[in-house]
């Protein structure tokens, strides 16, 4: 029996036309990072923004997305 591996569940949220203007809550400090899915560069900084997420996960005031 195979088992498949799945990855953590991304502290990063996906910015989408529905939910950008919910992601800018002035109460909260957000990093915004606008990125091109095939860009190389983009793709090579995706885990540092996953562990900076990840690091203020407990900060109520700060978002992370992308």
């Amino acid at each position: 029996m195979k088992r498949e591996l799945r990855a953590p569940p991304s502290q990063v949220v996906e910015l989408s036309e529905d939910s950008f203007e919910a992601a800018l809550d002035p109460n909260k400090h957000v990093l915004v990072e606008f990125y091109a899915p095939w860009c190389g560069h983009c793709k090579k900084l995706a885990p540092d923004y996953e562990r900076v997420a990840s690091a203020f996960q407990a900060e109520a005031d700060v978002r992370e997305a992308f």
